[in-house]
């Protein structure tokens, strides 16, 4: 195929002598099945070519050369990157329109149209009748229309928010009905096609909401007519209009989609005039008038940078020009089918494009519904682009590597090499892979030979070590990045490959919470890192329907069971003794409260209860701990060999407590977890917390036991709970000091520590992290992040045994 496709180039640059060359289609995103639905939608961090896109309805380009898609049956908002990867901007596969206002974790049902707007875009939530906006760092935020909370799956379709209310107040307490194609203007403000209102309306920069066009005139069945070319574009008749767009000048154009034309309002006289469509459905007139000419379903509207305006004629499967006052076909047959990619656009098949966008190259994206992908039109002459991708440290080849072009991207081979189809001239591309960074070149492109170049990748490398929270060594444990993971070594080391710049690295292990640290990894260099894993951080519990649950009743309601109580599974609670444990020099000592003989939910009221430990010096007692109905206080008494020490605590209230707020004495969120008022409802906000309550500890003094608060009782009680508890015994790591790595501290490892500290030697990352153990805290943990004299001093009191 490649080599037919430059034979065509080269003939094409032959016979046009100079003229300009026809059009070609190339794929971005979605690899199908072909079909309207495909019930799929994967490939978040993937090659966009290679994801799975489920009715893609809306395109835009972005400045940055990302393709935002909305994927309608999906309910998400992607985004083909411009370094040819998707990823997820908003929605998360729900149906719904619940959420944190955070993109990915926010519920939107039915995305059709999109647009960028500033540095975010908007885009509109069909089902929820509504226009939202995501914010460049990520936010979703409602720009107009009346949503009220739905929860995930509910198959509740129009709760009360769907209609026509608002105008000329704001947006956000406005009503729509099933808003389709959205766009914005030069100044910010948004049009939308109200489609089942059967008017066009503008959100201003200020939320105002006006009508623009349609006068909302529709039959008993909700179907509009044509009417009022000539006169007030707000007094006209419209029949479901599906797409927007504003040219330059400020004049707005309707993808009139039942009335077959495409319609225009002008900027000034506000007077609706037909520019495109007879009213027959057909698909005839090209290279003529458009008023005379004959559409199909038009359902997408941009303009190029010329002026020129592209339609999607939906149901001819054609993309079609409108300038001059001629309209001609500039992609697809008329046949319904998804072949031709890297041949001429009019050869290709198409089927039922939806939404079409202009990108920043001036290229065409299409939004090619039934075929769930994202095709774009390459205007001018088009050429390859081939060379190597190398890795900067190395030298070596990378297989694998993603290089792209304003979202169209490729893949390279075992040998690192790739072939790239982008338009002549001189273009920006990017090469990029993961665990490296991203070479960004500026590349000259002729369309009748190839053109070779080769990128060259930057990496780094992170060396560290895992110790817990006690400073003993963690092995076993996973060290991911973003984008690469590495176990443990039986002393805590690890190496990990890693892009340039800074990274988050978490290290987890089962029987640790997991932990995040920033990490600057240097470009081609390597940085040593020391990362620490503490019990009882952030541990989710993913809810499942056949378990019990921990309830505020005596008797949990079961999830096939309706209760009218508060609930949360307290079956996926991990065992403490596989979650909440830390391993110590000492060993572990844990806690466990069942309330029922069969230990199905690990929680028991506080009553005030001793709770007895085997004799010794601890550092840190955790509880893992909650209240009903509001927080409960009190004081957890140490009760040491020589005397008892009271330290108060405040349980928080897990039944309307989320996410940590409102905290009490000594507390972190421990576990978050779904909340249910009712088992059988799929209702699960707001999120429940479970917390952690560090009570410190004496490490120079003997426990033997603690006593937890008493239960109020009587009415107004807030019952406070606990599910799990743990004590850490004090002690050191065995292997830290061992900078020589020899399997035991001594006087050597002393030395070599100097040597290095004074600049007489040259330590590897590991050993300096090894080395790191002064000074001690009083929890348990040492190192302060280098290795000076002062590690040396407590290495040598270490093999010494003093």
């Amino acid at each position: 195929m490649v080599a037919l496709w430059r034979a065509w180039l080269i003939l094409g640059c032959l016979a046009a002598s100079g003229a300009i060359a026809d059009p070609v289609v190339v794929n971005v995103a979605g690899s199908g099945p072909a079909g309207w639905d495909n019930g799929l939608s994967a490939g978040n961090g993937a090659l966009s070519s290679q994801a799975f896109l489920n009715g893609p309805t809306g395109v835009a380009g972005l400045t940055s050369g990302g393709i935002i898609v909305a994927d309608f049956l999906s309910n998400q908002v992607r985004q083909a990157g411009q370094n040819g990867l998707m990823q997820l901007v908003a929605g998360d596969g729900w149906p719904g329109s619940q959420g944190s206002g955070a993109g990915p974790t926010t519920s939107i049902w039915g995305p059709w149209g999109v647009a960028p707007r500033g540095s975010g875009i908007v885009f509109s939530d069909a089902f929820n009748s509504s226009v939202r906006a995501v914010s460049s760092s990520g936010a979703v935020t409602q720009v107009a229309g009346v949503i009220s909370a739905l929860s995930q799956g509910s198959g509740t379709f129009y709760p009360g928010w769907s209609g026509f209310s608002g105008d000329n107040g704001p947006g956000s307490s406005a009503k729509l009905n099933w808003p389709l194609g959205v766009c914005t203007d030069a100044a910010g403000n948004v049009y939308v096609a109200d489609s089942f209102n059967q008017r066009i309306r503008r959100i201003d920069t200020a939320n105002k909401i006006t009508t623009v066009a349609g006068s909302g005139w529709a039959d008993s069945f909700g179907r509009g007519r044509f009417g009022g070319d000539g006169g007030l574009a707000t007094d006209a008749s419209l029949n479901w209009p599906s797409a927007v767009a504003v040219d330059p000048d400020g004049n707005l154009y309707i993808a009139d989609t039942y009335n077959q034309r495409i319609r225009r309002v002008d900027a000034v006289t506000k007077i609706i005039t037909t520019v495109a469509g007879t009213g027959a459905v057909g698909n005839s007139g090209d290279g003529g008038d458009a008023t005379l000419a004959t559409l199909s379903h038009p359902q997408g509207l941009a303009f190029g940078r010329d002026g020129t305006l592209y339609i999607a004629d939906t149901l001819n499967n054609r993309i079609r020009s409108l300038s001059g006052g001629i309209l001609k076909a500039v992609a697809g047959t008329g046949a319904r089918g998804g072949a031709g990619d890297n041949g001429p656009a009019l050869a290709a098949t198409f089927n039922e494009p939806v939404g079409i966008a202009v990108n920043r190259s001036g290229d065409l994206l299409v939004a090619d519904t039934g075929n769930n992908r994202v095709r774009m039109v390459l205007f001018g002459s088009t050429g390859w682009l081939h060379g190597t991708v190398i890795d900067a440290v190395t030298s070596q080849p990378v297989s694998g590597a993603v290089v792209a072009w304003n979202g169209v991207a490729t893949t390279t081979d075992s040998a690192g090499a790739y072939n790239l189809a982008l338009s002549a001239g001189t273009q920006t591309a990017i090469a990029s892979a993961k665990t490296y960074g991203s070479a960004v070149d500026s590349v000259s492109v002729t369309a009748d030979v190839d053109t070779e170049h080769n990128f060259v990748l930057p990496s780094g490398t992170v060396v560290g070590h895992v110790d817990d929270d006690a400073g003993h060594v963690v092995s076993g444990a996973t060290v991911a990045s973003p984008e690469a993971t590495a176990l443990t070594a039986r002393d805590g080391s690890f190496t990990l490959r890693a892009a340039p710049g800074v990274a988050p690295l978490t290290a987890s292990l089962l029987g640790y919470g997991s932990t995040t640290t920033n990490v600057t990894v240097p470009t081609n260099g390597v940085v040593s890192v020391r990362l620490t894993v503490n019990r009882l951080r952030n541990v989710p519990v993913t809810l499942t329907p056949d378990h019990d649950w921990i309830s505020s009743h005596e008797n949990p309601g079961d999830y096939n069971t309706a209760s009218g109580d508060y609930a949360f599974p307290g079956e996926q609670l991990p065992a403490s003794n596989a979650v909440f444990t830390l391993p110590t020099t000492s060993g572990p000592v844990d806690f466990l409260f069942p309330n029922k003989t069969d230990g199905a939910n690990n929680v028991a009221a506080v009553v005030g209860q001793t709770i007895s430990v085997p004799a010794a010096k601890y550092a840190n007692l955790h509880l893992l701990e909650s209240s009903q109905f509001g927080s409960f206080t009190g004081a957890v008494t140490l009760n040491y060999s020589d005397g008892s020490v009271p330290v108060s605590v405040a349980f928080s209230d897990w039944a309307s407590v989320a996410i940590g707020q409102s905290l009490g004495a000594n507390e972190t969120v421990a576990v978050s977890c779904d909340h249910r008022h009712n088992a059988s409802s799929g209702q699960n906000t707001p999120a429940v917390d479970i917390f952690d309550s560090l009570i410190p500890t004496d490490t120079g003094r003997t426990l033997v036991s603690f006593t937890l608060p008493a239960d109020p009782g009587g009415s107004g009680s807030k019952d406070g709970w606990i599910f799990a508890g743990s004590l850490n015994a004090v002690g050191s790591a065995a292997l830290y000091g061992d900078v020589d790595r020899d399997g035991s501290v001594t006087a050597a490892d002393a030395a070599q520590a100097l040597a290095g500290a004074a600049g007489l030697s040259t330590l590897t990352a590991v050993q300096v992290t090894v080395g790191d153990i002064a000074p001690v805290s009083p929890d348990g943990s040492f190192g302060d992040g280098q290795l000076d004299v002062a590690d040396a001093l407590a290495i040598l009191r270490k093999a010494l045994g003093a």
